[in-house]
């Protein structure tokens, strides 16, 4: 099997690159709607996460939702082709509106460390170039499942000066002296953590936990912090690029009110696009002692 995967995935994401953004994108909507008429694992647990992110929903509008986040689910993983293996400047050229840029340039402008929030949501492969084409950043990186696929996905991820450290003690080290001297990092916020690696704080209203590294790290060097989606656009042919600021609740010394701040800046920017956003991870797997777990 493994080396199935160590020579099948390279060829089909290098196929998948040949193509021209708007088909990726119309094979991914074919992908997505195949995947909702499977009507498995994928499916039930994006309907049963906006059942519980938006219960005021009605019931059409909120399948509705789900049919459009399997189609952006399709559309990210053959763009992927793309993110992975085209020049740089070819994609940051996919970048056509920036909105709430200032909010980036002016935490910077501050001389401290910036911490980017960037969610599930959107193609966040290539908004890490973007932000490497502006900044000095370091980011965490955790190598795949299956081995034969790190040399790809790291050569991938790093290109463009982005520097890539393990998601270990020693890259939390990197990841605090980078602040420290004033450069940008890139976190993935909305990712179930270990238990002894977070909090539970509100998101969407619902007690979920929530990692406590980007706070950590904020607390520890009181890094400016601002939020980041890349979206794609309509019409299948780029991206919008939306930055987003955060609460000053964020700053805050209680670990509760500070994960709550990060998690409705989370929220904010999803609401952006909220078909965009990963709703087929199982991002309330783990719930307070005597809650029931809401996955069958």
């Amino acid at each position: 099997m493994k080396n199935f995967v160590s020579v099948f995935v390279p060829v089909v994401f290098r196929l998948f690159s040949m193509l021209p953004l708007s088909v990726a994108h119309g094979i991914g909507t074919l992908l997505g709607r195949c995947l909702w008429l499977a009507n498995g694992r994928v499916r039930k647990v994006t309907e049963k996460n906006l059942e519980i992110c938006f219960p005021d929903m009605n019931r059409l509008d909120r399948q509705t939702l789900a049919k459009k986040s399997l189609c952006q689910l399709g559309m990210m993983t053959i763009e992927l082709g793309a993110s992975w293996y085209w020049p740089v400047e070819k994609l940051l050229l996919m970048i056509t509106e920036v909105e709430g840029l200032e909010y980036l340039q002016q935490a910077h402008e501050e001389g401290k460390g910036v911490v980017v929030l960037a969610p599930h949501l959107g193609n966040w492969e290539i908004l890490g170039l973007y932000l490497a084409s502006k900044y000095k950043i370091t980011g965490l990186y955790q190598p795949p499942v299956y081995a034969s696929m790190d040399k790809m996905m790291y050569q991938a991820r790093g290109r463009n000066g982005i520097q890539l450290v393990p998601t270990n003690t020693s890259g939390v080290k990197s990841l605090l002296k980078a602040l420290r001297r004033g450069e940008v990092t890139m976190i993935l916020p909305d990712q179930v953590p270990p238990k002894n690696s977070g909090e539970f704080a509100p998101f969407f209203n619902i007690s979920t936990l929530t990692a406590t590294l980007a706070q950590n790290l904020i607390a520890r060097t009181r890094a400016n912090v601002v939020v980041a989606g890349l979206l794609r656009s309509e019409k299948a042919d780029g991206f919008r690029l939306v930055f987003g600021p955060v609460t000053e609740d964020i700053y805050a010394d209680d670990m509760v009110i500070a994960l709550a701040a990060l998690n409705k800046g989370v929220e904010e920017i999803i609401m952006e696009s909220p078909a965009q956003y990963q709703w087929e991870y199982k991002r309330f797997r783990r719930v307070p002692a005597g809650d029931v777990q809401p996955y069958k």
